[in-house]
């Protein structure tokens, strides 16, 4: 399959995720999980605006930054795999360590526990010779064998604001059997395929689209996205039949994406199956007018599945039929 087509999905896949993933649209409720996880983590953050974050390549850590505009408070939220055995407490003397070898000096540094999370309270008065009064406010959790870190901030700090502080971190709950949605799935799967770990990837992929189209979650274009990155990441593995499963899945689901179609005739040419090959690829072309926006129809001639077609008569007349 075409190594320049993964990139033009990665591309577009990156687009359609922004609203999901990390754009500036508002959320009520920050949920951060990570594959495989029964729980997550939730945090009330209404007039926020997610503005990055994402899983590690590995799986094994997660992070999400929001700002709201209004307050100037920033919230990040990390989860990642405990560095070593121990509570709260631990995890909090871990990362202080790191915080006080930062540039910036804390002043005012006050440590506490509220119930099994450890609480760390700091201010930066000055940075770079600029006065910031920026307040800084650390909750360290422990679930399993992962470690949890919710960080607020906010500069110009003023006593009057401890309350916005306040709430937000009450709102800051872990929520037990959590079901893992579509979503969720997806960003887990996409990061995975964006590493090029394709068995990571097919595996959640998997899940995100394992329900019928009529009742799925994710909106038309994710799910697309979805399904064709799965044929891909079977195809390029080498799992030729799961990727013609994939795909024929999503053709009799959505008969009308053109994708679909390219990626079956290439996994038809790797079958060897050359009548199924030119019969799919005849159908891409013939729905070529439904790309997604940002998408670009593959060029069969540079697509090493077609290579050993270059010279056939019948793909050179397919092509030239469907040329401008």
């Amino acid at each position: 399959m075409l190594k320049q087509q993964i990139l033009m999905t990665l591309m577009v896949l990156t687009a359609l995720m922004m609203p999901w993933s990390a754009s500036a649209q508002p959320s009520e409720r920050l949920t951060l999980s990570l594959p495989d996880l029964d729980w997550a983590l939730q945090i009330d953050v209404p007039d926020f605006k997610i503005k990055s974050g994402g899983l590690r390549p590995d799986g094994l850590a997660t992070k999400a930054v929001a700002v709201n505009d209004a307050t100037g408070i920033v919230l990040s939220v990390f989860i990642e795999v405990a560095q070593k055995p121990g509570d709260s407490r631990v995890a909090r003397e871990y990362y202080l360590s790191g915080i006080e070898q930062s540039p910036m000096k804390e002043e005012q540094m006050v440590t506490s526990e509220d119930g099994d999370v450890a609480l760390l309270e700091y201010v930066i008065k000055e940075y770079q010779g600029v006065k910031v009064n920026q307040r800084n406010v650390n909750a360290y959790m422990v679930r399993d064998e992962f470690w949890v870190d919710v960080h607020l901030s906010k500069a110009e700090y003023v006593d009057s604001e401890k309350k916005l502080f306040d709430e937000l971190l009450a709102s800051v709950v872990i929520v037990d059997d959590y079901i893992q949605t579509e979503m969720d799935n997806l960003i887990y799967a996409s990061s995975f395929y964006m590493e090029r770990n394709l068995e990571k990837a097919a595996v959640y992929y998997e899940k995100a689209i394992e329900k019928d189209l009529a009742s799925t979650t994710l909106p038309l274009e994710l799910w697309r996205v979805a399904v064709d990155n799965l044929g891909m990441a079977y195809g390029m593995s080498g799992d030729l039949e799961n990727s013609k499963r994939v795909l024929l899945k999503g053709i009799r689901q959505d008969p009308d994406y053109p994708m679909f179609y390219y990626n079956l005739a290439c996994t038809c040419a790797e079958l060897n199956d050359e009548d199924a090959a030119m019969s799919n690829l005849r159908k891409a072309y013939e729905r070529k007018g439904n790309m997604i926006k940002g998408e670009q129809f593959p060029d069969p001639r540079s697509d090493s599945s077609f290579e050993k077609y270059v010279s056939d008569p019948d793909f050179l007349a397919l092509l030239a039929e469907f040329e401008d």
